[in-house]
């Protein structure tokens, strides 16, 4: 760490006046001779730099004066590699508070305690754009991939409960190849050539991996990201 002295100081003062926006105006003394009208906000001024400092140097709080210092060679090198959560906009929610563009859903459950039959209420209401037991739904395409079942029981459990009208299902097998630790190039392309909404994973197990806690999960799942991220869809896996 430098040593705080008034050299350092100084140094630190002339770097940060030469390399950030001001807020006032300043004669060849730095003496305050009026102010700058932003047409918008400036963002991390000269003066907040002052401010800062003075108030680490009250505290003699050096970590947080060298903090300041690796900012302004930050800023410097335009290096910007963390971002402040407050300025994340809002979820891009399919279904809200439990399905989001771009990423995973996982449903578990003791078997026949119905979580199929749930995938279809919420397939028929995203595809309606209805809520779901109160849940605010987006209008968007489903595709529900169900490896458990045949299509014709799949259809049974839709007459059953009498919706969805339309669901789409794909004709070939979806399948995880654990050696090249990737989908089959039928899942690749049901992604690609349809462009649903969100896919529904009936069920994982049926994927070739008995159990969701076995070590090998963290490829499929971090596979499964991946393609939500490029193909702008969510996962809800059974």
């Amino acid at each position: 760490m430098p040593k705080i002295d008034a050299e350092y100081l100084k140094e630190l003062d002339d770097k940060a006046f030469g390399l950030l926006p001001h807020e006032d105006l300043y004669d060849n003394q730095r003496q305050k001779i009026g102010e700058v009208l932003w047409g918008e906000d400036p963002g991390w001024t000269y003066e907040d730099f002052k401010w800062e400092l003075d108030i680490h140097l009250d505290n003699e709080d050096e970590k947080a004066i060298l903090r300041l210092d690796r900012e302004l060679e930050r800023i410097e090198k335009r290096i910007d590699i963390i971002a402040d959560i407050s300025e994340f906009p809002e979820p891009d929610w399919i279904v809200e508070g439990v399905v989001v563009r771009n990423g995973l859903t996982l449903i578990y459950g003791d078997s026949g305690a119905g979580k199929t039959t749930f995938c279809l209420y919420l397939a028929d209401a995203v595809q309606r754009g209805i809520d779901l037991f109160g849940l605010k739904c987006n209008r968007g395409y489903p595709i529900f991939i169900e490896n458990d079942e045949s299509p014709e029981l799949l259809k049974r459990q839709t007459d059953i409960i009498g919706f969805p009208k339309k669901l789409d299902v794909p004709k070939i097998a979806v399948a995880w190849d654990a050696n090249s630790k990737k989908f089959n190039e039928a899942f690749c392309n049901i992604l690609y050539y349809y462009k649903p909404d969100i896919v529904i994973i009936d069920s994982y197990t049926s994927l070739g991996i008995p159990d969701i806690t076995r070590p090998e999960s963290v490829f499929v799942l971090d596979e499964l990201r991946r393609l939500a991220r490029e193909y702008e869809c969510a996962f809800v896996i059974i």
